[in-house]
């Protein structure tokens, strides 16, 4: 067990190596601060964790990771990952988790982004909240610049069975929320979407405050499957960008 008691971890240099990383069995109580100037935050790499809060804030706008969960081994899946809340601010991609199972993520609050939350190949899988606002200078609006990206990319039904409480989407470069990828996404529910303003890009190929589009350059075409929401709320999207959007 590691007792944070609060203190907070400050890395000057622009190096892309993580500043923190966080291996099988951790537990960290209390609160894990990590400021760093132009480079990745935080990395989970083992299964069986358990944070209370971390927090990863970069001085400057920076096309450095926030927060990723991903093992260090290719196609490994990391299981029991359970992290209470996560802050990230100015980074171009913020929280990202890759090949999790039975895991539980509470609050995901992030600030200045171009990439939200991203996750890809999740399975079983709670988050209880997102909170994305602020475009991150200069975003364009390619694909993928979202306040939350869902993604299947190892094979069909490898994201299975995910439930996220809130979504909050303020500002995104392309689209609030966009399940996508070459693969199905099945068994997905949102409880709340609420996004404003997407589109933002200086020229955005979307601005949809939620888009859901099956594999379309794999043959045969894959459909998502049972994705479900309560309520969503879509306000001032960007309608004259992108094709078909």
């Amino acid at each position: 067990d590691l007792f944070t008691n609060g203190c907070k971890f400050a890395f000057s240099g622009t190096l892309t190596d993580y500043k923190i990383e966080v291996g099988a069995g951790t537990n960290i109580i209390g609160s894990l601060l990590l400021d760093v100037n132009s480079s990745h935050g935080i990395r989970v790499f083992g299964s069986n964790v358990n944070i209370d809060y971390v927090s990863a804030t970069s001085a400057i706008e920076t096309v450095g990771f926030g927060v990723r969960v991903e093992s260090k081994t290719a196609g490994e899946y990391l299981i029991n990952v359970n992290i209470q809340k996560i802050v990230t601010k100015n980074f171009i991609s913020h929280t990202q988790l890759f090949c999790v199972k039975n895991s539980i993520i509470g609050a995901v609050e992030i600030d200045t982004f171009q990439t939200g939350l991203y996750f890809r190949d999740v399975q079983d899988t709670t988050i209880n909240s997102v909170l994305a606002k602020t475009m991150f200078s200069g975003s364009e609006g390619g694909a993928g610049m979202n306040g939350v990206l869902v993604e299947s990319t190892v094979g069909d039904r490898t994201t299975n069975n995910v439930k996220i409480g809130r979504v909050y989407v303020k500002d995104s470069a392309e689209h609030g929320v966009r399940f996508g990828g070459l693969f199905t996404i099945s068994n997905f529910h949102i409880d709340t979407v609420y996004t404003e303003n997407t589109g933002a890009g200086v020229s955005a190929t979307g601005g949809m405050g939620v888009k859901i589009l099956g594999g379309n350059l794999n043959t045969p075409f894959r459909y998502h499957e049972n994705i479900t929401f309560g309520e969503v709320i879509n306000v001032d999207c960007a309608v004259d960008k992108g094709v078909n959007n």
